[in-house]
């Protein structure tokens, strides 16, 4: 079978070269004595901005969480990608393979360089470059695999940048950060990404450099977070935590917001003194479930809908309380619920929308009762059940669902006039109302607001009612 070369700016459709245009791997090798070269995959939208830094493979994240792009070397290459385009999310347009200098020295070094294709081990097509084509540049976008009406095409683009990396980043629509977060370390197997909708802290294992990516459409804070596990009795990994920094928000609603409770939703300046983590999702049925056959405790009725990774329903604000003591006993750290300020500050993530992502809810966004609609949204699919809590776009700060799917428990009393309850902790014996936030799949979508507040007795169970872990640092 001859192999098909592809010159710089050709493009081509994916079924000239792969029969089933769908599974193939990437074979890469820049010959450039001195240089160290790192390669990535940007996943990227429509508008081609990298919306979601999980689906970014590179050094310190091989993989994308639904296996399409792996970082996997064919045999005789220094590096390489096994891909799988049926297993990519629909949001996904491009897969853009890149090149990027780490140290010194320019993309005019190369020797001869090049990517090929490979379809079950044999190669079928390849674009070869040389450093001819470059003078200062220190990135390169190599390839950009995209899809147009509904086809996967190629494009051989061969772009340089002078900056690097930080041009390659920017040119997706972020930002390079290279301060020091004097925030305390992500756990030492755990150097990935703060996984979030708008942002990528990237840290390679020996160094302290990270990247920062943020959508430029919006205005989150610009913070480096940390993600990890701490480790159960049995080695195991805890609940995946994020560290937010300390620092101030408006809570509440500003008097323009639609639908807003003026009753209890005074929009006032709070400070946030101190870091502390938050879980990344809600707690679900499988961590749940552990401490309930540890503790020997009645396991909560999932009302026919599934456990596994969807949150633990049926559960009291007292039951939630001595899950975070059960933890606090496995890890050795302070567990808790968050304090309702923690929740909305840790909700909002720097924005001051009625959503994380705008002041618009559609369905494909979040779990609530989809047959109304807010503002200019659309009605759409109403599901009427709880969904898997990685489902759906995370927030800036990393955080999955805090609109919708389930309340979640915070350890503050309800008080509906903001008079300082929602900066504390109630003791665990209290037996007044616990504030709720965050909506459910059972609720309209002005309940789903990141100011909506609710109060629940903490005795009670719901379907709709879960939680979110806090820990102290």
């Amino acid at each position: 079978m001859s192999v098909m070369n592809i010159s710089r700016g050709q493009r081509i459709k994916l079924t000239d070269i792969i029969s089933n245009g769908n599974e193939f791997q990437l074979g890469i090798a820049c010959n450039s004595p001195g240089l160290v070269v790192d390669f990535s995959c940007f996943r990227l939208d429509a508008s081609e901005k990298l919306s979601d830094d999980r689906y970014m493979t590179f050094f310190n994240q091989p993989a994308t969480p639904c296996g399409g792009v792996s970082l996997s070397p064919p045999t005789g290459d220094s590096a390489g990608f096994a891909i799988t385009l049926q297993k990519l999310p629909t949001t996904i347009h491009h897969l853009m393979i890149t090149a990027a200098i780490d140290g010194s020295g320019t993309m005019s070094q190369l020797k001869s360089s090049y990517v090929r294709f490979l379809s079950k081990g044999t190669e079928v097509a390849r674009f070869d470059f040389t450093g001819t084509d470059f003078s200062a540049e220190r990135a390169l976008m190599l390839l950009d695999i995209y899809r147009k009406d509904n086809t996967w095409r190629i494009s051989a683009v061969g772009q340089g940048f002078n900056g690097g990396l930080d041009a390659l980043v920017k040119h997706f629509g972020g930002y390079v950060d290279e301060m020091t977060s004097s925030l305390p370390s992500p756990h030492p197997s755990d150097t990935l990404s703060s996984q979030s909708k708008s942002k990528a802290v990237l840290i390679k294992p020996d160094q302290t450099h990270r990247i920062t990516v943020e959508k430029k459409s919006g205005s989150p804070e610009k913070i480096a977070l940390s993600v990890f596990h701490d480790r159960l009795r049995d080695g195991s990994n805890g609940p995946t935590m994020i560290t937010i920094p300390a620092g101030e928000f408006w809570m509440g609603s500003p008097e323009i917001e639609a639908e807003r409770n003026s009753g209890n939703e005074r929009r006032h300046r709070v400070k946030i003194e101190q870091p502390f983590s938050i879980g990344k999702y809600a707690v679900t049925f499988d961590e749940y479930d552990r401490f309930c056959a540890d503790w020997g405790k009645f396991k909560p009725d999932d009302q026919k809908w599934g456990r596994g990774n969807r949150p633990v329903i049926n559960v009291s604000g007292l039951d939630a309380l001595e899950y975070t003591e059960w933890l606090s006993e496995q890890t050795e750290q302070n567990y808790r619920l968050p304090t309702e300020a923690e929740w909305e500050y840790a909700a909002r993530a720097g924005t001051k929308t009625a959503f994380w992502w705008g002041d618009d809810i559609n369905p494909d966004q979040a779990n609530y009762y989809g047959d109304y609609t807010y503002r200019n949204g659309l009605k759409g699919v109403c599901r009427q059940k709880t969904v898997p809590v990685d489902q759906f776009k995370p927030n800036p700060w990393g955080l999955y669902q805090v609109h919708g799917n389930v309340w979640e428990w915070t350890g503050s009393q309800d008080d509906e006039n903001y008079g300082g309850a929602e900066m504390l902790c109630a003791n665990k014996d209290t037996d007044g109302p616990l504030s709720e936030r965050g909506g459910s799949w059972n609720d309209i979508p002005a309940r789903v607001r990141s100011a909506h507040r609710d109060g629940g007795d903490p005795a009670f169970r719901y379907a709709d009612q879960g939680f979110r872990l806090a820990r102290s640092l």
